[in-house]
């Protein structure tokens, strides 16, 4: 009797949530219905994967567009895309083979680069322009990912 009651509790949640009735920017209320979706074992594959799991492709394109912002860190993404920290490192970890903030530096790095070739901007406004609140951690990135100084990097404009 509960069973049955439970898997008709749960095919109602999971049509809800596959008419977009409820929405998962707050990953916590997921974690709290999927047991109750399980129990609908042929529509769990069919809204997690449709609905629920964040495309790569997505978190690129917010990385690529907010990566300037000093303040972007793996939490921000995470809560602005509406799922896990984790969900979000293991992600770019299986496309990119790297960590987030090794990407997020990267980004920076690649556009302080063509900043440098240019513009005859000073570096510490470039390393403010890309996103880093300390020219000195600007320096120190730049050169453990490229094994030269801006300052090099511009003299072989």
């Amino acid at each position: 009797m509960y069973t049955l009651i439970f898997l008709i509790f749960g095919l109602f949640v999971a049509i809800l949530v596959s008419c977009g009735h409820i929405f998962y920017k707050n990953i916590q209320v997921f974690e709290i219905v999927k047991p109750i979706i399980r129990a609908v074992p042929f529509l769990y594959e069919d809204i997690t994967s449709s609905f629920l799991e964040p495309n790569t492709d997505k978190i690129e394109n917010y990385l690529a567009t907010n990566y300037k912002d000093c303040l972007i860190n793996l939490t921000a993404v995470a809560l602005d895309l509406g799922i896990t920290d984790r969900k979000v490192s293991v992600l770019i970890k299986e496309r990119y083979n790297h960590s987030f903030r090794q990407h997020l530096n990267f980004l920076r790095i690649a556009e302080a680069k063509r900043l440098l070739h240019s513009t005859d901007l000073q570096i510490k406004e470039i390393s403010f322009e890309v996103g880093y609140e300390n020219q000195v951690h600007f320096l120190r990135v730049f050169k453990s990912v490229l094994g030269i100084t801006p300052t090099e990097f511009r003299k072989f404009k």
